[in-house]
């Protein structure tokens, strides 16, 4: 999976874009909304990118917008991931038909991983199809009658625990996990029982298609971006969900998250438009009207927008917006991590740069790091960037900074098992002195990716600090100077003084790392994470 084209960062250089009409979207309605205004006054072209887009009430109205917006004339591209929208496949279907509207999905299936599995006597539909649902039993049932794998693969798949939604995005991981034959261990029975040489070397061939295919599987589009006319964006963490969109949490789960709504008016076109245009038309993307064998649903009609949209209060949007903080006009630029084999530090270097460029400057100051899953690492083979921003966040510190680092608990988190496997890691920055805060219960879960590093530089975007954001997700993250230093103290704000934490002892990360289980795979799920 080689990168489809250069970053948009490289392809602009280091020459600062001007950013206008900004405003700090920490509302969940208020995102909504933005989105919506968008959207209603989008002239020419409409470009979506989405991690999760679920078919509920505020994402229907949103949808019906598109759908407006592409009988006036507007052309409209909608690209969703594969893994977390596969269950809206038909509804998507239904979307994609509509005249100047397009829809794709990110990370389908190969055929030459389908054909691997196949061949391998493992059923290639339950088995995708039990990941995408997180169910461990189906993933050991498509194994039956299998000629590479023994029972004991089948009994640690059937017993991993089940995650669906959004929580099983890291099941994946742990299947690989168990299917991964250990570094020094024995091979696989059927390895060994081979009559002959040729034989064993065509399994030990397809074990290899198949371990490879699932982990390029792994890889997910994590953009969050609705692009207006090539100019008007709305970008951060928010997915498109009732969960992203509403305050109240009698409606279900809600997420306290942080987009950015801004204009970028310089000359040469938006970078977010030449990094769209590469996820659009990368080998991993595909048409949602071309058939997909694994896609079971049944047929949909936009009819369904309308009924679950039609439990909204929703008015349309005017022609202004003034929702949100209203922010200076700020220099900036954009960066993305876009597709690719080996990951792409991109992000991460733009972070151990202003941290390291703060360090310089030799005055206290603080680093305000807002990260729904904050995951360090401690170990170069996992990534050489990401050790370095662990020791970037250490040297801070001994230089005098304060260094803050917010995220979910245990209790907050959708993603548990990534909270009890970082609590090891936090250890040594706590001593290190960082300062980590968790969010106290009764708030919902924390989706911010966004940080304020000194009082001039302000960060939002989809990239969450921890490795699989470097290694197997795409996402896009704007950097924002500000001299007045309004901007970082609007986010502190809005962001972290209105939500209430609590401070994460040594101890106390002791104490909840010595009651994480390990699992078997863990040296895997860690390194893959």
């Amino acid at each position: 999976m080689a990168n489809p084209s250069p970053r948009a960062n490289e392809v602009e250089g280091t020459s600062p874009r001007r950013f206008t009409h900004v405003r700090l979207l920490s509302d969940n309605a208020t995102a909504w909304n933005a989105k919506r205004h968008l959207i209603a006054n989008a002239r020419h072209t409409l470009d979506l990118s989405y991690f999760i887009l679920e078919v509920d009430g505020t994402t229907s109205r949103l949808l019906l917008d598109l759908i407006e917006a592409a009988a006036r004339g507007v052309q409209v591209r909608l690209l969703v991931d594969y893994f977390t929208t596969f269950q809206q496949a038909a509804a998507l279907r239904a979307l994609g038909s509509t005249p100047h509207l397009q829809v794709r999905r990110f990370g389908l299936p190969t055929p030459t991983w389908l054909a691997a599995l196949n061949a391998a006597g493992i059923d290639a539909r339950a088995f995708v199809t039990g990941l995408m649902t997180a169910s461990g039993p189906m993933l050991a049932a498509s194994l039956k009658g299998n000629t590479i794998f023994d029972a004991s693969v089948s009994h640690d798949l059937h017993s991993l625990p089940s995650t669906p939604g959004k929580g099983g995005i890291g099941f994946p991981i742990q299947v690989l996990g168990a299917l991964q034959p250990e570094p020094h261990g024995a091979p696989p029975a059927a390895f060994e029982l081979a009559a002959h040489r040729d034989a064993a070397l065509k399994k030990v061939a397809l074990l290899i298609q198949i371990l490879r295919g699932l982990k390029q599987f792994l890889h997910r589009n994590h953009h969050k971006l609705l692009l207006a006319d090539g100019q008007w964006f709305v970008m951060g963490g928010r997915n498109l969900s009732d969960a992203y969109h509403c305050g109240d949490s009698s409606r279900g789960h809600v997420f306290q998250d942080t987009d950015l709504l801004a204009h970028d008016g310089c000359s040469g076109g938006s970078p977010h438009a030449r990094s769209f245009d590469a996820l659009w038309n990368s080998v991993p993307s595909a048409d949602i009207t071309i058939p997909e064998p694994l896609d079971a649903n049944p047929p949909a009609t936009t009819g369904t927008f309308h009924q679950l949209a039609s439990a909204l209060l929703a008015t349309p949007p005017g022609a202004d917006f003034h929702g949100g903080t209203l922010l200076p006009d700020m220099d900036g630029e954009l960066v993305d991590n876009l597709p690719s084999d080996k990951g792409d530090p991109a992000i991460t270097k733009v972070y151990i740069a202003q941290i390291e460029r703060l360090r310089a400057d030799g005055r206290p100051a603080s680093v305000d790091i807002v990260s729904a899953y904050f995951f360090p690492a401690d170990e170069a083979n996992t990534s050489e960037t990401l050790l370095a921003l662990r020791n970037t966040l250490l040297l801070a510190v001994a230089a005098g900074l304060t260094v803050n680092i917010y995220t979910n608990s245990v209790a907050s988190t959708d993603l548990k098992p990534v909270n009890r496997a970082a609590y090891p890691k936090l250890v040594p920055l706590i001593e290190g002195g960082v300062n980590v805060f968790e969010l106290a219960d009764g708030q919902g879960s924390l989706h911010t990716k966004a940080a304020a590093i000194g009082d001039a530089c302000l960060v939002v975007g989809s990239y969450n600090m921890d490795p699989r954001s470097e290694l197997y997700d795409t996402n896009n993250l704007i950097v924002l100077q500000d001299p007045t230093g309004a901007a970082t103290s609007a986010f502190r704000r809005t962001c972290i003084d209105a939500l209430a934490w609590k401070q994460l002892t040594g101890d106390a990360a002791r104490q909840l790392a010595s009651e994480s289980r390990t699992p078997p795979s863990a040296g895997i799920t860690e390194s893959l994470l």
